[in-house]
């Protein structure tokens, strides 16, 4: 009886699931219909809620925020009321609002220009509020970039971190504003324009002519703001070779030379003109500037013959992410840097530093060097078991 009531069982379920795969799917309009209808109640919701911020009751108000921060993008519709909100309500009703439409998102850029208007205001709670909401619009919020620049001077550390977050957010098309602040007589306009060009990137490259100009300084601690900030923009920055090359050669300052040495290690084979000068690097007295030079040349394809014996020595180095550097670029060079690891894998008594090699060998991968076996060989009277057993695997690869 029990296997029959689970056989009708199963019977049962299968029709009803035959049904429902048989019932015809919605098609796409009804789908936007629907879609349409769920945001137009949304959107009438959020105008209930928008006058429910003018409550005289504070309990109404701090519900009608809540629901109104917990609608997000499907309130849509109602953006004209929270914008009507942030224009003309108390700072409370519009820190609710401006909380509101950065929930809403890319949906709500009809806002953005409100947005920039509701900045001139002396509270510094509802500023954060607005910075969030454009941070959450990106690129499209660069129409008020403006507005938000004119805040890398404000008192509050938080409204300067969050306008340069939001510059940053906002692209190339926050550049040309950031470079009329980069012109500024205040030093912390400057810096913090730098550190929102270096956010941007790539897409900042329009402002390497004037970052060249500020290069032009004694002021050490500006030309490491501007390298970084070149060094971010990466292979667009190319035509800063030359003074880059000039700094590394001559700034007594290592953290300008480590810095210098790196942004041309970004610039790739377009500033391979520098190679001599980073060769000479090498033998520099800092050791951070040696590593950065290390990376810089193998970045530009530099002599594998040069660069060989210092990157073996960074797979030793205390800090992770230089090993990490080191290995990356000992991948680049392949084979010929078999031997040299072998060696250094025999004589490791790390453990991490022994599963970076491992790892690194296979890699790199086939052939395995004739003149690195007879290291291999040794390895396998190792008295570190999984070093003599990766010997035999490797040894099997070659067929001895």
């Amino acid at each position: 009886m029990r296997s029959i009531s689970l056989l009708f069982s199963a019977v049962l379920m299968f029709t009803v699931i035959l049904g429902q795969s048989s019932q015809a799917r919605p098609t796409k309009a009804e789908m936007e219909a629907r879609t349409a209808k769920v945001e137009a109640t949304h959107g009438e919701k959020v105008k209930i809620l928008v006058e429910q911020l003018q409550s005289n009751d504070e309990a109404v108000r701090q519900k009608a925020a809540r629901s109104l921060g917990e609608i997000g993008r499907k309130a849509t519709l109602g953006t004209p009321y929270l914008i009507k909100a942030l224009k003309e309500g108390d700072d409370f009703t519009r820190m609710v609002a401006a909380h509101a439409i950065g929930r809403i998102g890319r949906k709500a850029t009809m806002a953005i220009p409100a947005l920039g208007q509701a900045l001139n205001t002396n509270n510094s709670d509802l500023r954060l509020e607005i910075l969030g909401a454009l941070y959450a619009m990106g690129q499209q919020s660069a129409i008020v970039a403006a507005s938000v620049t004119a805040l890398l001077d404000d008192q509050n550390k938080e409204i300067r971190m969050g306008s340069i977050k939001t510059l940053g957010r906002m692209g190339k098309n926050a550049v040309p504003s950031l470079l009329g602040a980069l012109d500024s007589t205040n030093v912390n306009v400057r810096e913090n324009a730098l550190h929102a060009l270096s956010r941007i990137g790539s897409q900042a490259s329009a402002a390497v002519p004037a970052l060249l100009k500020l290069l032009d300084t004694k002021d050490e601690n500006v030309q490491v703001l501007v390298i970084k900030t070149l060094d971010k923009i990466g292979a667009q920055a190319k035509d800063a070779e030359q003074i880059l090359t000039n700094l590394l050669k001559t700034s007594t300052n290592f953290n300008v030379r480590a810095r210098s040495a790196k942004a041309l290690g970004k610039m790739g084979k377009d500033a391979q003109a520098a190679i001599p000068q980073l060769t000479k690097a090498l033998k520099d007295k800092n050791q951070r500037v040696r590593t950065e030079a290390i990376f810089a040349l193998s970045q530009m394809g530099g002599d594998a013959t040069v660069l060989l014996e210092p990157l073996v020595k960074l797979m030793s180095d205390k800090d992770w992410e230089t090993r990490l550097k080191a290995s990356m670029s000992l991948t680049k060079i392949g084979t010929p840097a078999m031997t040299s690891l072998f060696k250094l894998l025999n004589g490791s008594t790390d453990y991490a530093q022994q599963n970076d090699l491992i790892d690194l060998i296979n890699t790199i991968g086939p052939p395995v060097p004739a003149d690195a076996l007879p290291t291999v060989k040794e390895m396998l009277k190792n008295p570190r078991e999984r070093i003599s057993f990766f010997a035999k695997a490797v040894l099997a690869s070659v067929g001895q």
